[in-house]
Parts: C-alpha cells; sequence; structure tokens
C-alpha cells in the first residue's frame, strides 16, 4: 500500500457471485488496517466522505463511501504532486509512456471464491493478498482456568522452549508500529457448539477415559477400507492427553497439534482443551514466546496474528473430534465457512504498558486501534481498583489486565460462553435470513411451474433443501434451551474489585438477553416451518397434477400405440391378402401358360403323320 498504516487479519465475510450467478457468501480472514477505519471515520466526521449503509437479502450490510463536494474541493486545492502516489495506485497502465485514461486504466475490485481480484478494462488482472495471513513463530504452553479444572493433574510447561520461536522466521512484509506491550499472557478463545449427551459420552470413548493410555492422535478420516492394511490421512495431526473429566458434565485434556507449516515457520502449539457436556468449548494457551519476543515483551501485532493461527487450528482440531451430526450442523450454520467461523477471546495479562487509566486507552488513535485489532470495537473500558488493574470490552473478545483479577476467572469464563453463545446465535439468525431468502425463491419457483414446467425438479431440490435446513436449525433450538437453562449466574464477590467486575459484565442481563433473542429465533423458524409445510403441500400438489399429466399422456399415447397396432395389423392383413391374391393370380398365369404351351405341344404331334398321308396320296 502507499498508506503507513498497521494492518491485522480480521474474520469478515464477503459475497461473490458463482459460475451460475448466485450471489454466494464467504467468511475468510481479511488483513484489514485499523488505523485506515479510524481515518475514513474521522473523514466522515468532517464531512469530506460520505457513507452509504447497503443490506442485501443475506442480512450481511456493506459499507459505501463517497467523496462529498467538501472533499472534491479539497481535492482540487491540494498540489498535484501529493496525488501522484495514490493515482499510482489507483491506475494501471499499460506502459508508462502512454498517458493515463480515467476508465480503461482505473483499478476494479473483484470478488470470487478465492478472494479478490484486480481488474482493469485495459487487459491488468491481479489477485490481492489481502487475505493471505502472515504466519509468526511462536511457542504457546496450555492453559485452562482454575474454574474448569476437576483434577490435578498439571498441564505441559513450555517455557524452557521459548527459544525455539527465536529461530523460527515470520512472514510479516513490513515493520509495524508497538503502542502496547503485554506481560504473562494467557488467552482463552471460547465458543459454543451443539452437543448431545450421546455424542459426549461417544466422545469419552474416542479419548479412552477409563483406559491405561487415554488420548493418542486423532483424525476425522474416515476408513472406507476396513479390510486394508493402512489408512491415509493428511499430513499433521492432533495428539490429545487426557487432564481430568466428569462423566456428566466436561472433559479437560491439552492438545499438541502438529500440522504443516511453512518451511522456516516454527510453531510449538499445546493448548489446553475444555469441553462441557452443554456445548461450551474453551481453548487456552499461555504465550511463552513470539518470534524473538519472550513472555514479558508480548507485541499486540505479533499476537493478533498467532491469535488467527491458533482459532483456525483449534477450529481444524474440534473438526476432527466432532461427530458427522455435529460437522453437518456446523457447516449449515456458517454456510461452509465454519474453520474459519469467529469466536470471543478473553485475553489475561498480569501487566500493560503503558499504565494507563482505562479511559485513556480509547484516544481514536494509536492505543485505541491498536487493541481494536484482537478486541474488535470498544465496548466498554473500566478501571477495576488500584495498580493499573483494568477491563477493556471488544465486540470480538475482552482483555483483562491485573494478577488480582484472575480470583474472579469463574465470572470472566462465564461471560465468555455467554458471548460464545451469543456469537453462534448471531450466526443462526443470519442462516435463518438466508433460509427466508430460499422460501421466497421456493415460492416463485412454484408459480413459475405453471408456465415453465422444467422448472419442478429445481423446486423440488431446492424444497428438499429447505426443508432439511429447518430441521437443522429446529434441532439447535432444542440444544440452546437446553444451554440457556443451565448457564448459572456467579455470586458477587465481597471485594470490592470483585463487585466492579461483576457489576460491569451485568451476567444476569447477558442470558435475559440471550433468551429474548432465542425467543424471536423460535418465532421466526416457527413462522418458516408454517410456510415450508405450506409451500411442501403445493408442491406435492404440483408433482400429482404433473404425474396426472404424464399418466394422461402415457394414456393417450397408449391409446395411439394401440391404434397403430390395429391399423398396422389391418394392413399386415391386407397386404396378406394382396400378397394372397398376386400369388393365386401368378400361380394362375403360369398353369394357364403351361396347359397353353402343353396343348400346342401335343396339338402339332398329333397333326404330323396326317400330313404325311395326305402327301403319299397325292403321289
Amino acid at each position: 500500500g502507499k498508506l503507513d498504516f498497521d494492518y491485522a487479519p480480521i474474520s469478515r465475510q464477503f459475497l461473490y457471485a458463482d459460475e451460475e450467478g448466485a450471489v454466494q457468501v464467504k467468511r475468510c480472514y481479511i488483513n484489514i488496517s485499523q488505523e485506515g477505519r479510524s481515518t475514513i471515520d474521522d473523514l466522515i466526521e468532517q464531512d469530506f466522505v460520505k457513507s452509504l449503509k447497503v443490506p442485501n437479502d443475506d442480512n450481511i450490510t456493506t459499507s459505501a463511501f463517497q467523496a462529498s463536494q467538501k472533499g472534491m474541493d479539497l481535492l482540487q486545492a491540494l498540489p498535484p504532486i501529493l496525488r501522484l502516489e495514490v493515482d499510482d495506485f489507483l491506475y494501471q497502465r499499460k506502459g508508462y509512456k502512454e498517458r493515463v485514461h480515467p476508465k480503461k486504466d482505473l483499478v476494479n475490485v473483484l470478488t470470487d471464491e478465492d478472494g479478490f481480484l484486480l481488474v482493469t478494462e485495459n487487459g491488468f488482472e491481479m489477485r490481492s493478498t489481502v487475505t493471505q495471513v502472515e504466519d509468526v513463530s511462536y511457542v504457546t504452553s496450555p492453559f485452562l482456568p482454575w474454574t474448569y479444572r476437576t483434577g490435578e493433574t498439571m498441564c505441559t510447561d513450555n517455557s524452557t522452549r521459548a527459544w525455539e520461536s527465536g529461530v523460527g522466521i515470520s512472514q510479516i512484509k513490513r515493520e509495524h508500529k508497538e503502542a502496547i506491550i503485554l506481560s504473562q499472557v494467557n488467552i482463552l478463545v471460547q465458543e459454543w457448539i451443539p452437543t448431545a449427551a450421546n455424542e459426549f459420552c461417544s466422545l469419552l470413548e474416542r479419548f479412552g477415559v477409563k483406559t491405561r493410555n487415554a488420548g493418542g492422535r486423532f483424525t476425522s478420516v474416515v476408513d472406507m477400507d476396513p479390510n486394508g492394511q493402512l489408512v491415509h490421512t493428511k499430513q499433521g495431526l492432533t495428539r490429545v492427553e487426557l487432564l481430568d473429566y466428569s462423566s456428566s458434565q466436561c472433559v479437560n485434556f491439552e492438545a499438541e497439534i502438529q500440522f504443516a507449516e511453512d518451511e522456516g515457520v516454527k510453531q510449538v502449539e499445546y493448548i489446553g482443551i475444555h469441553l462441557h457436556t452443554l456445548g461450551a468449548i474453551s481453548c487456552g494457551f499461555r504465550v511463552e514466546a513470539i518470534q524473538d519476543r519472550l513472555a514479558d515483551d508480548v507485541s499486540c501485532d505479533l499476537m493478533s496474528r498467532m491469535m488467527v493461527d491458533v482459532i483456525q487450528d483449534t477450529s481444524t482440531m474440534l473438526g476432527d473430534l466432532l461427530t458427522t451430526s455435529q460437522r453437518r450442523s456446523l457447516h449449515t450454520i456458517y454456510r461452509g465457512n465454519s474453520t474459519s467461523r469467529n469466536k470471543y477471546c478473553l485475553i489475561f495479562a498480569d501487566k500493560a504498558e503503558p499504565v494507563m487509566k482505562a479511559a485513556q486507552y480509547q484516544d481514536r488513535g494509536e492505543y485505541e486501534n491498536e487493541l481494536r485489532q484482537i478486541l474488535g470495537e470498544f465496548r466498554v473500558a473500566k478501571d477495576i481498583g488500584v495498580g493499573g488493574d483494568l477491563m477493556i470490552l471488544g465486540s470480538d473478545g475482552m482483555l483483562i489486565v491485573g494478577r488480582r483479577l484472575r480470583k474472579y476467572d469463574r465470572i470472566t469464563v462465564v461471560f465468555g460462553e455467554i458471548m460464545g453463545i451469543q456469537s453462534f446465535m448471531k450466526n443462526l439468525f443470519s442462516r435463518l435470513t438466508l433460509l427466508g431468502s430460499d422460501i421466497v425463491k421456493l415460492k416463485n419457483f412454484i408459480e413459475a411451474c405453471d408456465e415453465n414446467p422444467e422448472h419442478f425438479e429445481t423446486t423440488r431440490h431446492l424444497r428438499n433443501d429447505v426443508a432439511t435446513d429447518l430441521a437443522i436449525l429446529e434441532e439447535m433450538i432444542s440444544f440452546l434451551d437446553d444451554a440457556l437453562e443451565h448457564l448459572a449466574i456467579p455470586p458477587t464477590p465481597l471485594e470490592e474489585i470483585g463487585k466492579i467486575l461483576h457489576e460491569t459484565l451485568d451476567i444476569k442481563s447477558g442470558i435475559k438477553a440471550l433468551e429474548d433473542q432465542l425467543l424471536d429465533i423460535r418465532k421466526l423458524i416457527r413462522g418458516s416451518r408454517s410456510s415450508v409445510d405450506g409451500l411442501g403441500r403445493q408442491v406435492r400438489i404440483l408433482q400429482t397434477s404433473r404425474e396426472r399429466v404424464e399418466g394422461i399422456g402415457i394414456d393417450q399415447n397408449t391409446a395411439r400405440m394401440v391404434q397403430v397396432s390395429h391399423a398396422t395389423r389391418r394392413s399386415t392383413a391386407v397386404f396378406g391378402l394382396l400378397h394372397l391374391l398376386l400369388g393365386a393370380s401368378f400361380g394362375l398365369m403360369m398353369l394357364d401358360a403351361f396347359i397353353s404351351a402343353r396343348s400346342k405341344y401335343f396339338g402339332l404331334k398329333q397333326d404330323s403323320p396326317a400330313a404325311g398321308a395326305d402327301g403319299a396320296a397325292g403321289a
């Protein structure tokens, strides 16, 4: 880019058109500059740029920007030399000697399934690297809060291996500015996945919790050849070691992720995993080192890239542990993008430098922009006690600074579980909105079937897909009901700092909001079920009518074939009679000719002696 802005990967959705022209949605990690977003916000506030929010059928809002008249006047007043670098980025000429064409040389952005394309009308085309996440080398140790543990088995400590990340390479292409440094960081990545009691028991059996060597390596590859001697899997597996478990509540284990990385990138990736029978999943790790930075010198820029890598790896790893039913549900809810699904991150740090009040981090400048890379949009920033203890709540995560606040992990962990459920419900609502669009499309297809009978097969397949997706969404409602029913509000602590944390997070209101959202989703699903059932009856009526028309057509064709058969039989009989007559006529002719020839032959022979006698008498 032409501007010296920091950037970091963030999970976002974008739209593209498939080969058939239908609009599709894909979620992936995109390198986004928070400084760039802040600059655009400043221009909008000063009325140099106008913004327009454009929704679509998939409940995704796209932001469109346009320079205002005030902004155009400002650009006209600037010296032309200040626009040269920007023009060099916006236009791609065929040759440096040619003049820039304002339309043919202008770079346009197109989207497809693989990401973004930069194209011009003069033939220039280049794949954008904005979706390529830069890998960094790091070392982590498994981490799980005390509130999750049911046993005393210690997690693996990789602090003595911190030096290994220093010998690895970094794929970051440019040097980033650092505004905030964190010390002794523990990260807990939380999400919610629908889980049934039987599926949880099946998972415990896969772990072999009652065997001597519980755990092992896992893969989601299905053995299609039981009699074969080999099983082929993808490169890189996950080694699991059981820590403790409760057969009716949860299981805790640590996982060593051994996925293949690019050459030179060194990643010692150990993660602590907590799976609850009601669907709450937490993946925790302690940052030992990132590149040549040790645990007391953690950069937010480097940590944002490490977090993305861990989130993606844990999504892949969990895919190997989940059942087929769970993977199908995630595929439906996240529209095939489950490996890039967004999660909520709790970041615990002993210290943050520079030490400031919480409100000072909301400066709309370098501090806020850097924290937005790992927390998302700011919601609440609160000082808790003295000595730099604070909490910053964002849309994608929460930062808790201060060792003393670790006493109240139960409060923060429950809040993280609530945010994980909320994230799932957002995607569920988005998927329900898409289902509503499919129902409208199904209705239009049914109405057009009379005009174009060829639409019937498409209509029938669409109705089956809609019914299947709706059944999965209805199943998700029952799982969410169980999860919300068993969510317990932690008691209010006696200490003042605990009371402040408990009051700020307001877990009771969070649970109430989830219940209200679930009630609204249940109403929408009930309406969708009524619509799908009604449209299903119409499809069956259309199918019956089509079968009736096809039956009538078959009867008519059969009648025609019978008529043709009778006509053919009559024609055959006539032709047979004609052949008989012709044969008889030919036979009579042959007989007549034979008789005539015989008569002539015998008549000549009888006349010969008489002629001789007459000659003798004359002599």
